[in-house]
């Protein structure tokens, strides 16, 4: 394709490159990528494991949470010579990384068939956002412009997906850790293990973190009395002195962590009244063999979404986007990209237990109903879709039956506080030993990748402090 489209570089052998001078103007264009792109990023499986710790052993920083913000703060730490928690050198800071679900990305997925769709977050804007314009650059990772927001204010998505993002933090600690680009991730990361209670040591400045392992045996039993004493054996600790937690404000309430001693009543509060981030909705992409629309047909979807609405009908879609690396036109089969738009819905709790494909049929059927009928004729010729529900995810979620979006977070101090204030060489009372990092929590850009960056910033900058680094 010539002009303004460009297929997306693959990575060279390293993640961290250096771009050109005239990297920050391609974010005026549209870059396109391969549906193969995701081979730069793949990476084998991470076997779950856990340090052996102590409360006289613990390791210096445990993190709790694997997407985009945990993931930037194991980066900014390995990049302050902290060693992992497999290494053997004692004179390094060491730490760790817990995730409750069985990959990182938190809420940056891509879509399950390999086409690179962002089944979560999707947009960055590079020109206000700088956190995540260093990011792109230091990756040199390419961006295509939104279609239908060319003449508005530079909204963008990353070449395969912003997931993408993830795997190459991921990858550049993974080559950090022995100096030799071949270290073990089995010693960084633990998967599937979910947090159920987080406990101050007596007298110490050491926090036990107790969990439990997906990987265990199961907890089924006849009675609850029998349930819970099998919980209790499987559940593993580690201690550490200072934890860094980036789950989701209210999946870090009383009712799903057992804080002890409570946090402050100012956080619960402010954790309490703060919505998550995509939490309530669910997203569903169509994919076809050519891209039959422009910006012209999404925008008028939109328009007959909102008309729909106001003439009282029911309908779970409440938003479409055009999701393509394709031009308008394009065939899949030139190779360059994949045509496809993505619906947000919130899905009524009476189907809540419809197939994906139900629940992407029903989503068809609102569409045509209000779609130009110029459209009729191809819209539901599809030849896939996905469908990804965030309140089905229970480290995301703290509600599986959402009957409204809800507000946009918005920034609350006193969810970046941290707590539990540290015993030794806290003259001023400031040292913490509990670390506050995701979206929600950062006080400038809350709900958007940008916060999930600049959230962990600020508490690797805590760290940095505390040991005067």
């Amino acid at each position: 394709m010539a002009g303004r489209l460009a297929t997306c570089k693959a990575l060279a052998s390293g993640f961290i490159t250096t771009s050109s001078p005239s990297k920050q103007q391609s974010n005026q264009h549209y870059f396109f990528a391969r549906r193969t792109i995701s081979n730069r990023f793949k990476m084998p499986p991470l076997l779950s494991s856990y340090p052996e710790t102590s409360i006289d052993s613990p390791i210096d920083v445990l993190i709790v949470g694997g997407g985009l913000s945990g993931v930037t703060v194991a980066w900014k730490l390995s990049q302050l010579s902290f060693f992992h928690s497999s290494s053997s050198n004692t004179s390094k800071k060491k730490w760790h990384l817990l995730e409750a679900q069985s990959t990182l990305g938190g809420r940056l997925q891509n879509d399950n068939a390999g086409y690179n769709i962002d089944m979560g977050g999707a947009w960055v804007w590079p020109e206000h956002q700088p956190h995540m314009a260093f990011l792109l650059h230091e990756f040199d990772l390419e961006t295509m412009l939104q279609p239908e927001d060319v003449d508005r204010d530079g909204r963008v998505r990353v070449c395969g997906g912003a997931r993408a993002i993830v795997d190459c933090l991921e990858k550049s600690i993974v080559a950090g850790l022995d100096g030799k680009g071949e270290g073990s991730r089995s010693g960084v990361i633990s998967l599937e293990a979910s947090v159920v209670a987080c406990t101050r040591v007596e007298g110490k400045d050491v926090v036990q973190v107790t969990f439990v392992h997906a990987g265990d045996a199961s907890t089924s039993a006849s009675d609850e009395c029998t349930a819970e004493a099998n919980l209790q054996q499987q559940q593993h600790s580690i201690y550490t002195r200072h934890l860094v937690w980036t789950a989701p404000p209210r999946k870090s309430l009383p009712s799903s962590i057992d804080w002890n001693p409570p946090l402050s009543p100012s956080k619960i509060q402010a954790q309490q009244h703060t919505n998550t981030w995509m939490a309530s909705i669910t997203k569903v992409a169509f994919v076809y063999e050519r891209k039959h629309w422009d910006t012209m047909w999404i925008r008028k979807v939109k328009e007959g979404l909102y008309l729909g609405r106001r003439r009282g009908l029911e309908l779970e879609v409440f938003d479409v986007y055009d999701a393509s690396t394709l031009e308008d036109g394009g065939d899949e089969e030139d190779g360059d990209g994949v045509a496809a738009f993505t619906v947000f819905a919130l899905v009524s709790s009476e189907h809540d237990n419809d197939s994906d494909k139900v629940v992407a049929r029903r989503i068809m059927n609102q569409l045509l109903s209000v779609a130009p009928q110029s459209s009729s004729s191809w819209l539901s010729s599809n030849k896939h879709s996905m469908v990804h529900h965030w309140p089905h995810v229970k480290s995301i979620s703290d509600n599986p039956r959402p009957k409204e979006v809800g507000d946009h977070p918005h920034p609350q101090r006193a969810l970046a506080q941290g707590e539990w204030p540290m015993i030794a060489n806290n003259n001023d009372g400031k040292a913490m030993m509990v670390h506050f990092a995701g979206t929600e929590s950062d006080l400038s850009s809350s709900g958007v990748m940008e916060g999930a960056v600049g959230a962990a910033y600020r508490v690797v900058d805590e760290l940095k402090c505390n040991w005067s680094l």
